[in-house]
């Protein structure tokens, strides 16, 4: 492993688990001493899943093994690496102590617009399996805007291709998408989820 990277461990779920950091080459896990939803926000977004989450303590998700590296770990919230965050090496705790997060992942099929002036305009994203990604403006047309903006209760559609909001340089997750107007949400149009967008460039919307 990579030194400061983190992985989530023992959760039901990929975006959950008991927090453990890679130091020379070993994994080993954190102290839950000033745990917190600062410090849980900070490990969902270095892992891309999402900006927040809750903070759990006790050995919530069990007792790693090896090294506790990290302890009185006290973030701002804005560092992107866990090992950014204020922290002591550690130096009196147990693995009955062991930190973990559950992060708030969005649901999938879920919609959002970003880097648009407003609300109601922006780049496409679309969650999938806990993580958001973008739509190829592959045959995009206002038809798709259209059932962009009924999905999120807005009114009258434009499309735009090309990144006009800002090109994204995350996953992208539709492509081709065909829709007859009728849908009531995106993933319910015709499209591709293999990545043949080329060149790279996200669908965007504005609605009313």
């Amino acid at each position: 492993c990579t030194t400061g990277s983190i992985r989530l461990v023992n959760g039901s779920h990929d975006w959950e688990g008991r927090v453990e950091v890679c130091h020379s080459g070993s994994w080993g896990t954190v102290c839950a001493d000033y745990w917190g939803y600062l410090d849980a926000a900070v490990v969902c977004r270095q892992l891309g899943w999402g900006t927040s989450g809750t903070y759990r303590s006790s050995a919530y998700f069990g007792q790693g093994t090896g090294s506790i590296l990290l302890s009185d770990v006290q973030c701002t919230g804005t560092e992107q690496f866990l090992t950014n965050c204020t922290h002591l090496s550690n130096r009196n705790c147990r693995h009955s102590e062991d930190a973990g997060v559950t992060c708030h992942v969005c649901s999938s099929g879920a919609l959002r617009l970003v880097g648009g002036s407003n609300s109601s305009e922006g780049r496409v994203e679309l969650c999938l399996n806990g993580r958001w990604g973008t739509v190829c403006d592959d045959s995009w047309d206002n038809t798709d805007a259209g059932v962009v903006c009924r999905q999120l209760g807005l009114g009258t559609r434009t499309a735009f291709g090309s990144a006009h909001f800002a090109q994204e340089s995350g996953a992208l997750v539709m492509d081709n998408v065909r829709c007859d107007g009728t849908e009531s949400h995106l993933t319910n149009c015709t499209h591709l989820t293999v990545d043949k967008c080329f060149p790279p460039t996200d669908a965007g919307v504005r609605c009313a």
